[in-house]
């Protein structure tokens, strides 16, 4: 049986995620979360994207299908990055990534993964509003 990876998000973030307006989480190396399998779902992109439950503390709100992962510096942190979190400048994403990791260091690592929301199985994806 697959390995069942898991990205935990604050429930703000679900319609953003939905819409596509959110299509990156950047996460602290290292980081414990216990309602997300970070660690596994990184060395399982090295064998190519792979499919990942998008969660909040009520559940599963939707699959996404998460292409790649890569490694960042805060201080590397750019506007495009910005873009993807749905955060307007590259300032904007280093404060907020200041207010939940408030000790954290300017050459501190973090994981990017790049997603999309995946269409339900077995539909295509005419039929399921994806372009």
């Amino acid at each position: 049986m697959p390995t069942r990876f898991q990205l935990h998000f604050h429930p703000s973030l679900r319609s953003k995620i939905l819409s596509g307006s959110k299509s990156a989480t950047t996460r602290l190396r290292g980081e414990d979360d216990p309602n997300s399998t970070l660690e596994s779902l990184r060395a399982a992109l090295a064998r190519g994207p792979q499919r990942c439950a998008a969660i909040t503390d009520e559940g599963t709100f939707a699959e996404l299908e998460v292409q790649r992962a890569r490694s960042v510096k805060l201080e590397e942190v750019d506007d495009e990055l910005a873009r993807l979190e749905d955060c307007d400048t590259a300032a904007d994403l280093r404060a907020l990534v200041r207010r939940l990791y408030p000790d954290v260091a300017d050459d501190a690592l973090f994981d990017v993964f790049h997603f999309t929301v995946a269409p339900p199985r077995g539909i295509p994806w005419a039929l399921a509003g994806v372009e």
